[in-house]
């Protein structure tokens, strides 16, 4: 057999742009670096994954030790087809050119079911684009295929002790569906092709489909001429789809937008922020934003996990998990900040821990006011707090990130689209820390509980109680430089 030109991941890739399977094809090397994000999800992805062959235990898995055996691979998933295997974990199947594996096959009589899992609560059209592609090489292979299904996560399903398999995943069969597009698969699958035979990169515009329906892992190279000096996409006031829609226009330029278009005040001051590389600040407004903070105030950071398999009972898929809080009053060393960690034992102790802040501080600084309100709300009651105690709690919040939303402090360097540590960053604020512990973000913190929530030894959960509490800890640091960083613009 032929080395394969496409996979599934490639494919999708090219539904999205063209160029961008060239580039994931020709210029592998030119990929953004993978985010922490991303990372997480990949390794949710695969831990559902597993999870999900146990609805059809006792398969054999077929994955090749690496990309170097994938041939090979598509050779031994057929010598299993033959022997009819009753169940097949990650079998190897090529046609037209194209390399797929599929997650789960069920002997049937003879027949194979086969089933693509997914770490969501829904189906995407994605995902059936994708399951379309992998029907179109079983079929054409010569596999007998009786169906085709998509497992996904139950989003009602409620943890009470161990994992009910069959309880926490939904399958749903999409095989009409994927029947029906089958000439689209092939006729995408020879214009991938096609592309590929060429000798130049393709000349896409930046457009939509960048960012929809994921993000393309060639941004920096494909926006690299946009990015030396401000345009329309640095506009945080403006949607993405607007954004597209005014660079597709011709309006990306920032000293025609501002004279064209009708722009609040706030508006119009971050587009001249942004031509004449300034700063703005608000002195009046940002007074009174600290005095509405008073005196008696503490920094409250809260790590919040959403994991796909519920952890406590109680919890549903992706619920917001509290798993660390860290507090420190004004004032004081970080290092001794008051903790609490969440674990099979704690949960009772969360209700007393957050009434005791309540009633010592009038106001608690986070960073991100509307996003954590709206987590906690959600959560907290499944943690055993009552709802007086959430909502004097959630009264208490104040979000540092409300003085640049509010514009009372406006530069050129900052916008809304930039993540917490990236803000930091920019400001001069993001200096690591010593860290012997090595977590460096809430990525690699939410993997360490994850290994904590998993860890028998009670010696082995203490260590990891400890990084992650450290962790916390740091944020705080970085929380109050912030503060510092604002209350020095007033005084």
């Amino acid at each position: 057999m032929s080395k394969p030109i496409l996979s599934k991941t490639s494919y999708i890739h090219g539904l999205q742009c063209l160029k961008y399977v060239y580039l994931y094809k020709k210029h592998y090397k030119l990929q953004d670096r993978l985010t922490p994000e991303k990372l997480a999800k990949f390794k949710r992805g695969h831990e559902v994954g597993f999870l999900a062959q146990e609805l059809f235990p006792g398969g054999i898995n077929l994955k090749p030790a690496s990309h170097f055996h994938n041939v090979k691979a598509v050779a031994n998933t057929q010598k299993y087809i033959a022997k009819q295997a009753p169940v097949i974990y990650e079998g190897a199947f090529a046609f037209d050119g194209v390399l797929i594996f599929i997650d789960i096959l069920v002997n049937d009589q003879g027949q194979y079911k086969a089933y693509e899992v997914k770490s969501s609560l829904t189906i995407s059209e994605t995902y059936v684009q994708d399951a379309a592609l992998q029907y179109y090489v079983l079929k054409g292979s010569g596999l007998k295929l009786k169906d085709m299904s998509v497992i996904t996560v139950n989003k009602d399903y409620i943890k009470q002790g161990t994992i009910d398999i069959p309880d926490f995943f939904c399958i749903t069969d999409i095989n009409s569906r994927v029947e029906q597009m089958q000439e689209d698969v092939a006729y995408n699958i020879a214009a991938q092709k096609q592309t590929l035979s060429r000798s130049e990169i393709p000349d896409v515009p930046v457009g939509l489909h960048c960012r929809k329906p994921y993000d393309c892992a060639f941004m920096k190279y494909c926006w690299g001429a946009l990015r030396k000096k401000p345009s329309v996409f640095d506009l945080d006031f403006l949607s993405y789809e607007s954004q597209v829609a005014f660079y597709e226009k011709g309006e990306q330029d920032l000293t025609h937008f501002l004279n064209k278009h009708p722009l609040s005040a706030l508006e119009k001051t971050k587009v001249k922020s942004l031509l004449n590389k300034t700063t703005h600040v608000e002195t009046d407004a940002l007074k009174t934003f600290f005095n509405n903070i008073g005196h008696n105030y503490a920094f409250l950071e809260i790590l919040i996990h959403q994991p796909a398999i519920p952890l406590f009972n109680d919890f549903k898929p992706y619920m917001p998990l509290p798993f660390s809080i860290a507090v420190a009053p004004a004032g004081n060393n970080t290092e001794e900040a008051h903790t609490f960690f969440m674990d099979d034992n704690s949960n009772a102790m969360l209700q007393p821990f957050l009434e005791n802040i309540c009633e010592q501080y009038e106001s608690l600084i986070v960073y991100d006011e509307k996003s954590l309100k709206e987590q906690l709300n959600d959560c907290l009651k499944h943690c055993l707090v009552n709802d007086v105690t959430i909502q004097k709690l959630l009264s208490k919040i104040i979000g540092l990130k409300n003085v640049f939303l509010k514009g009372m402090y406006i530069s050129y360097k900052i916008n809304m689209q930039q993540s917490k540590d990236e803000i930091l960053s920019k400001l001069g604020l993001k200096n690591p820390f010593p860290n012997k512990y090595k977590i460096n973000n809430i990525y690699e913190a939410r993997n360490q509980y994850d290994v904590f929530s998993k860890t028998v030894s009670e010696a082995d959960k203490q260590k990891y109680r400890q990084k992650i509490k450290s962790y916390n800890i740091e944020c705080l640091k970085y929380l109050k430089r912030l503060y510092d960083f604002f209350h020095l613009k007033i005084r």
